[in-house]
């Protein structure tokens, strides 16, 4: 047997993976798009100490985030593509992690920014962050089912894109007024996350 008799007995199962990896790799190129966007709408939006700070704080976001889920997306995946039909108390699980590592990642993110400086603007860019961590490790949490389920375009865009577009929009078009600061792109930032 060669190799294209294999191909054209399953052109229908090849069609369909083929579609999936199109779906797949567009959500990550949107993805990756609304970060573009967001970092874009925060340097054109605000000062460059400024702008500095927000990248700062999502920097530090995305690593307290992760710090959160304890590698419950992981699991999250494995388990509700082994069994999806029993995902509820893995899921369960999933957001008890989230819920019980958040404040902790939340109160290591705020001190590090804190550390970095000590000012009003700095606090309020401290505790939008730190607010934004719970919806943040939720979000992948919440990708990573959808992915286990066959919904990979779907958890993909919720764990990269989404959240990042509507600040990147909301940034944006607080920027054009002119009335954005550094604290309100974060602010920006928590948004998308607690949106998705």
């Amino acid at each position: 047997m060669d190799l294209r008799s294999l191909f054209k007995a399953d052109s229908s199962v090849i069609s369909s993976l083929r579609g999936g990896a199109v779906a797949g790799l567009l959500s990550r190129a949107a993805g990756m798009g609304g970060a573009f966007a967001m970092s874009v709408s925060i340097l054109r939006s605000l000062p460059p100490s400024d702008a500095g700070l927000v990248l700062f704080a999502y920097t530090l976001l995305a690593m307290a985030a992760t710090l959160a889920r304890f590698g419950a997306d992981n699991l999250a995946l494995r388990e509700v593509s082994r069994d999806p039909a029993g995902a509820g108390p893995l899921i369960r699980h999933s957001f008890l992690v989230c819920v019980t590592l958040a404040p902790v990642s939340a109160g290591l993110l705020a001190l590090a920014i804190l550390l970095h400086e000590s000012t009003p603007e700095v606090s309020s860019v401290a505790c939008a962050a730190a607010l934004a961590v719970f919806p943040a490790s939720l979000s992948v949490v919440a990708g990573a089912v959808l992915r286990g389920l066959g919904r990979v375009a779907a958890g993909t865009f919720s764990e990269l894109g989404s959240p990042l577009i509507i600040a990147a929009i909301g940034i944006a078009a607080a920027g054009v007024t002119g009335q954005i600061t550094s604290a309100g792109a974060v602010w920006m930032i928590a948004l998308g996350y607690a949106v998705t």
